[in-house]
């Protein structure tokens, strides 16, 4: 004869059973970009996720906890090293991925320049717009000229360690020492048809920032690595 307690048990479990079941889904690849658009490292953690949102499309790094989209080598002066078509291309929520690129670059009085993100089909506008219809309002793109921008900057002095609205306009150089300007952006490819979604930090990007922010990109000290 089952007791009180055990009813009282089996009770609580079909409770929690459905939101713990669904707590386990897999993650879809709108998830994936709604993390993306952060331009942080939640994207890179999400991507190890077991099975990953983009499927067997994309071929992937994995390290620890994250992964990143494998790539020759981003600091290379050959441009496709630093990119990688996938087997498909991958549909989400309208945008059609095509491929994943990356570049990245020091220059001296200048700063350092890193650039992740997608091959996306379209127009920098038809790739912004269907890209907000996936975003919550603090995340979303505007336009700027002839591309679409988020951005926001950070003074890695600042006891905060806040990310803030930037003080002087997004892409002006120099920076100003201990400035780094952090954006999302939807611009023109240099292939027809096609729009470069990507991330980018640019400024005074030490390595402790890139670790976090960027995890499985070699350090600058270490261009020489391809991954």
């Amino acid at each position: 004869m089952r007791t009180p307690v055990f009813i009282a048990v089996l009770a609580v479990a079909s409770s929690v059973g459905p939101a713990f079941a669904a707590g386990l889904k897999a993650l879809s690849p709108v998830d994936a970009m709604q993390k993306f658009a952060r331009c942080d490292a939640s994207f890179f953690a999400l991507l190890a996720a077991d099975p990953n949102p983009f499927g067997s499309a994309i071929e992937l790094t994995r390290k620890g906890t994250h992964a990143t989209p494998k790539i020759r080598n981003p600091w290379a002066a050959v441009r496709h090293d630093g990119i990688q078509v996938f087997a498909q291309p991958i549909e989400v929520g309208g945008l059609r991925l095509l491929a994943w690129r990356e570049d990245a670059a020091s220059v001296p009085r200048l700063g350092t320049f890193i650039r992740w993100g997608f091959e996306v089909e379209g127009t920098p506008e038809r790739v912004a717009v269907r890209l907000n219809r996936l975003l919550p309002l603090h995340l979303k793109l505007s336009r700027r000229d002839e591309a679409w921008t988020r951005g926001e900057a950070r003074n890695n002095r600042d006891p905060a360690n806040e990310w803030k609205l930037p003080a002087m306009p997004l892409g002006v150089l120099p920076k100003r020492p201990n400035t780094v300007d952090r954006v999302l952006a939807a611009e023109r490819s240099e292939e027809p048809g096609r729009t470069r979604l990507y991330c980018t930090l640019q400024g005074d990007v030490t390595p402790d920032l890139l670790r976090s922010l960027r995890p499985l990109l070699p350090e600058m000290g270490q261009q020489g690595s391809p991954r």
